[in-house]
């Protein structure tokens, strides 16, 4: 049985609910890292198949698990309770159903703010690699946070290590009234208060996707309308004095509108009853933008043909 003999240097939060067939996976590859000095926080999000005992199968084996049994409430109350019980220098977010190389602890410098290791997607279905998030290897210590905004961050928690003084300092948790983007506030409200990001070229988080059908149409577009808000508002904090904030602000309301045209096949004259998407198209998008937004077919097409030939 192995043990923690001094604070541990990382808290691994595992979010877990109804992933019986892959749980297993993901713990044992927690606990064949290389750097030992970790703690596993397994926060049972009231699971209804097999997933809770199989926690406490590993709680019994190994103290470094600690496992948490709650009532269903989401993964962002699953990450919270994590959160408030880790006992960890650094923490790490990692899915249940996804897994680490053994070096994948060994490989954080534990030197900067917020460090972003290298990542691959995997199908699950065939195990097939579909692409890579590969970062050069730098430190980022000047207007970081802008930095990483501007060169198009992935917002997901996994493959991330955070500082735990500067969460429990300001107070950041995951929004548990969000059901879709959650983690892209998080990250952003942490990078307000980043002084260095460093990006690892290493590759040792493996995220497995599963084809389930769900898209963003079960989610109310209010909800979703509710928390673009938001990260705009956290864009312009990080983005305040940037040089470069209008030229983000109008692709991101470019795309914004496209996604919504997407995802629920809705008119312009809908969107507009927001007073959030009336504002952002007023101040970012130009007048022929404008028009052709009560024309989504063309401008569908204009976004893509500004995509290609634009930003590329």
């Amino acid at each position: 049985m192995a043990s923690i003999e001094m604070k541990p240097t990382f808290s691994i939060i595992v979010p877990v609910y109804n992933v019986e067939h892959y749980l297993q996976r993901c713990i044992e590859s927690v606990l064949s890292q290389s750097y030992q000095n970790f703690e596993l926080l397994l926060v049972d999000d009231g699971s209804k198949d097999k997933s809770g005992a199989i926690c406490d199968e590993y709680a019994k084996k190994d103290n470094r698990v600690r496992i948490f049994h709650k009532e269903n409430g989401g993964v962002s109350s699953a990450r919270n309770v994590g959160l408030d019980n880790a006992c960890g220098e650094w923490i790490c977010f990692v899915d249940s159903d996804d897994e680490m190389e053994n070096c994948y602890l060994s490989k954080f410098h534990q030197d900067s703010d917020l460090e972003i290791q290298s990542a691959v997607t995997i199908n699950a279905t065939d195990k097939v690699k579909q692409r890579e998030l590969k970062y050069k290897d730098e430190v980022i210590a000047i207007r970081c946070a802008e930095y990483a905004i501007l060169r198009g961050l992935n917002t997901a928690p996994w493959a991330k290590c955070f500082r735990k003084s500067i969460i429990d300092m300001n107070d950041i948790r995951f929004d548990e009234d969000l059901s879709y983007g959650e983690d892209s506030i998080f990250i952003y409200k942490y990078l307000c208060f980043c002084s260095t990001i460093r990006y690892n070229s290493h590759i040792g988080y493996k995220y497995y996707i599963f084809d389930t059908g769900l898209g963003h149409k079960r989610h109310p577009m209010e909800k979703i309308v509710s928390m673009y808000s938001r990260q705009f508002d956290l864009y312009f904090k990080i983005l305040n004095d940037s040089n470069q904030q209008q030229t983000f602000f109008h692709r991101k309301t470019l795309f914004l509108l496209r996604e919504f045209f997407l995802w629920y096949d809705v008119s312009y004259r809908k969107l507009r009853q927001f007073s959030f998407v009336d504002k952002i198209v007023k101040k970012h998008l130009n007048v022929l933008e404008k028009t052709m937004l009560y024309f989504p077919k063309i401008y569908l097409k204009y976004c893509s043909f500004y995509y290609k030939y634009v930003i590329r």
